[in-house]
């Protein structure tokens, strides 16, 4: 997508944006989103933990009030959370409402703000449990390929 139209919308991203913009007609705060979500992507180094076993740390989104970061092993989802929180990404600002509009019991593995997560998952993959570091290198140019 990002080489069909490097210096405009493409039109999947034109048409996504009306829902980026949109509270889903339920008073979500897409003001708490937009912070949560510039948050996160200024805290690569605190990500690039949980990656440092493989050199990889996978993102998606199931919908526009989530991101997802899933690596397969190394730094649980549990303590990625704790040194995300231990950084301030959870402050809040006195011009954003913070309260959600839907209802969820909290989770270790998960950060929110108002209605948006940042979703932590550590897959514990059992193909990548190589102890050596020919195994390690091999896993590694594995990974690397899958987003070439």
């Amino acid at each position: 997508m990002w080489r069909d139209a490097p210096d405009r919308l493409s039109r999947v991203e034109r048409d996504e944006l009306v829902y980026w913009e949109s509270d889903g007609g339920i008073g979500r705060s897409t003001d708490a989103r937009d912070l949560l979500f510039s948050r996160i992507l200024r805290r690569p180094l605190l990500i690039n933990r949980a990656g440092a076993s493989h050199g990889w740390v996978n993102t998606y989104t199931h919908h526009e009030y989530d991101i997802v970061f899933e690596w397969c092993c190394g730094m649980s989802a549990e303590a990625l959370a704790e040194v995300l929180r231990a950084s301030g990404i959870e402050s809040t600002v006195g011009a954003i409402d913070f309260r959600p509009a839907l209802g969820r019991e909290p989770h270790a593995e998960r950060i929110d703000m108002a209605d948006a997560s940042i979703v932590l998952r550590c897959l514990n993959a059992p193909w990548c449990r190589e102890e050596d570091s020919e195994g390690n290198a091999r896993i590694l140019q594995s990974n690397l390929r899958r987003y070439q």
